[in-house]
């Protein structure tokens, strides 16, 4: 799949990339691109440069407001300084919404590695709450939230869930097996990563799951998600999440809603929507 998102982004003729293959975000942009392109909204006019902040200027050559460059994999919200050239900029990550560049934050989407499997009803699902994740210090008081759901579930509860914490990302599970698992979840927590936005919330609302998240930050596309909030140390994930649970109409609306808006938000046709009104416009968000 990677070398096809490779070699996709490579045969378009305006598009410039400077990432190595092992990037799991190549195939969402390959997508992501290959629609954008298809949509005549005039992306065409423009040389689209897709880099890391590590890619160094030298790599890059010259760069004018005939180019619009994507930054991937910049986990702390930072831009290269090169980026100020551009005509517009898109990234996952962002320290803080500007008020007058053209810097875009668009959705992570899925890991490359993740496969999407067929979305299963609620009640054909076998795990009532799951998560699979790197252990890091932003995610202590989460992990002390689980740990807390597990110990209050009661034993007459009928509560089947599965946590996994792994040292590192992408060392545990195969990614086979993760989407599996995320496809018999009822309910997935989606707390901060490295960056206050990971893989996960994308791959949850893919699967059908229903989220349950911390603060998340003022990007225009994350507006009206649907989940259930958090506050940042994570009180009240096993008050919230039983009371979910006993509620199966509150849980069905809350997944229907969910899909609906990985749909209109998340999806790489819907990326490539939003990239288009961004460069038609010239504006970053409204």
């Amino acid at each position: 799949m990677f070398t096809e998102a490779v070699q996709t982004l490579n045969a378009l003729p305006q598009v410039r990339l400077h990432l190595t293959p092992e990037y799991v975000e190549l195939p969402f942009l390959a997508d992501i691109l290959t629609r954008l392109f298809s949509l005549g909204a005039g992306a065409e006019r423009y040389t689209w440069v897709i880099v890391s902040p590590q890619t160094s200027v030298e790599t890059v050559g010259p760069l004018g407001k005939d180019h619009v460059l994507i930054c991937i994999g910049n986990e702390l919200g930072l831009l290269p300084d090169y980026a100020r050239q551009v005509a517009h900029v898109f990234t996952p990550y962002l320290r803080q919404l500007p008020e007058r560049e053209p810097i875009h934050v668009i959705p992570l989407g899925c890991n490359g590695h993740a496969p999407a499997l067929p979305v299963l009803p609620l009640a054909q699902r076998a795990l009532h709450v799951s998560f699979v994740g790197q252990v890091h210090p932003f995610r202590r008081d989460f992990i002390q939230a689980g740990l807390h759901f597990l110990d209050a579930a009661k034993p007459h509860d009928p509560i089947k869930a599965y946590f996994t914490f792994t040292p590192r990302f992408q060392s545990g599970l195969k990614p086979q097996v993760y989407a599996e698992i995320l496809q018999q979840t009822q309910i997935a927590p989606v707390p901060w990563g490295l960056a206050p936005i990971t893989f996960r919330l994308c791959e949850a609302l893919r699967a059908g799951c229903v989220l349950v998240t911390g603060p998340l930050p003022p990007y225009p596309y994350l507006k009206g998600l649907p989940a259930l909030h958090l506050p940042a140390n994570w009180q009240g994930f096993s008050e919230q999440v039983f009371g979910l649970l006993q509620n199966p109409e509150q849980l069905l609306h809350l997944q229907q809603q969910g899909l609906r808006y990985y749909d209109a938000a998340c999806s790489a046709a819907a990326v490539a929507q939003q990239m288009a009104q961004a460069i038609g416009r010239g504006v970053i968000h409204g």
